[in-house]
C-alpha cells in the first residue's frame, strides 16, 4: 500500500483512533491510582522510595541549636578526682570507697589496684570507674573527697537538651511513616508491590529500633553520672632513705680512685712542660 493510500485511510478513520487513544489513557490512569498504592505517594516519598530511602535517613540530623526555649534542660555529668591518703592508710581509704559506692546503690564498673616497693616498703594506688545516680551525684562526690587530700578535680558538664528532643521527634515520625506502609502493604493487590513494601517496612522498623537504642542510652547517661577517682597513698619522707652495702662502698672507693688516678695522668705532662721551661729560664738568667 502506497503512503499516499495509508494516509487517506488513516484521514478516514481518524475518529476510531481518537476513541482507543482516550480508551487506553483512562485504562492508564485508573491503574496507577487504584491498584498502585505506591502512586500515592508524595513526589518526593517516590524519590525517597526509589532510592531507598529509609536506609538514607540512618544519619543523625541533630541540629546545632540548644533548644533554648525548654525550661527543664537535660544534663550529663563527668568528673575526675584525685585523692591522696597518709602513709599506711590505703586499705582504709579503699574500704570506705566500697562503703560508700555499695550505701548509695552505685556501680563500680572498672577497678585497678597498683602496688610498687620503695626501699622495704610498699605503696599503693587505684583507679575506679563509678556510675552514680545523677541525683545522688554531688552528695557521693563530697563523701570522696573526705577520704584524703584532694590533688585535683575536673568536671564536664553537657546539655543534651536539644538531642534528646530531636530523638523524640524522630521516633515519632519514623512511627507516622511506619503505619503508613503498614497500611499500604495491606492494601496492595500486586505482588512485587507487597515485596517492595514489606523491605520498606523492614529498613523502617530498623531505622526506628536504631534511634530508641540511641534514645535509651542517652536516657542511660542522664540518669547516671560518671566519676573516675584515683587514690594514691602518700610516701613517707624517710622512703627513700637507706643503708648503703658494704658492696657499694668499695665500689664508691675503687671509682674514686680511679678518678685519682686520672687526675693524675692527666695533670702529669703539663706539670713536666711547666718544670722544663722553670730550668730553661734560670738558665737563661745565670748567664
Amino acid at each position: 500500500m502506497s503512503i499516499k493510500k495509508q494516509f487517506e485511510t488513516l484521514k478516514e478513520n481518524w475518529l476510531l483512533a481518537l476513541i482507543m487513544l482516550i480508551v487506553l489513557g483512562a485504562v492508564f490512569l485508573t491503574d496507577n491510582q487504584g491498584i498502585n498504592p505506591l502512586a500515592r505517594l508524595s513526589a518526593d516519598q517516590q524519590e525517597s522510595f526509589a532510592q531507598g530511602g529509609i536506609a538514607a535517613k540512618s544519619y543523625m540530623p541533630y541540629q546545632q541549636d540548644f533548644a533554648p526555649n525548654v525550661q527543664e534542660r537535660i544534663i550529663t555529668k563527668t568528673s575526675s578526682l584525685n585523692i591522696e591518703t597518709k602513709t599506711g592508710k590505703f586499705k582504709e581509704a579503699e574500704s570506705q570507697v566500697k562503703s560508700i559506692i555499695s550505701s548509695t546503690d552505685s556501680i563500680l564498673l572498672n577497678e585497678n589496684i597498683n602496688s610498687y616497693d620503695y626501699g622495704k616498703k610498699t605503696y599503693y594506688s587505684g583507679s575506679y570507674e563509678i556510675k552514680v545516680e545523677t541525683t545522688k551525684y554531688q552528695s557521693i562526690l563530697e563523701q570522696l573527697k573526705k577520704i584524703g587530700e584532694v590533688k585535683s578535680f575536673n568536671e564536664n558538664s553537657n546539655d543534651e537538651t536539644q538531642q534528646h528532643q530531636d530523638l523524640t521527634a524522630l521516633i515519632e515520625t519514623e512511627k507516622s511513616r511506619l503505619a503508613r506502609y503498614q497500611q499500604m502493604y495491606k492494601e496492595a493487590s500486586l505482588v512485587s508491590d507487597k515485596i517492595q513494601l514489606s523491605d520498606k517496612i523492614f529498613d523502617e522498623e530498623r531505622l526506628i529500633k536504631s534511634y530508641e537504642d540511641s534514645l535509651n542510652g542517652l536516657n542511660n547517661r542522664v540518669s547516671y553520672s560518671s566519676i573516675y577517682l584515683s587514690i594514691n597513698e602518700k610516701q613517707s619522707d624517710y622512703s627513700n632513705i637507706v643503708w648503703a652495702k658494704f658492696s657499694q662502698l668499695i665500689q664508691s672507693l675503687v671509682e674514686s680512685i680511679n678518678s685519682l688516678f686520672k687526675l693524675i695522668f692527666i695533670i702529669l705532662p703539663w706539670a713536666f712542660a711547666i718544670f722544663i721551661i722553670w730550668i730553661i729560664i734560670r738558665l737563661i738568667k745565670n748567664h
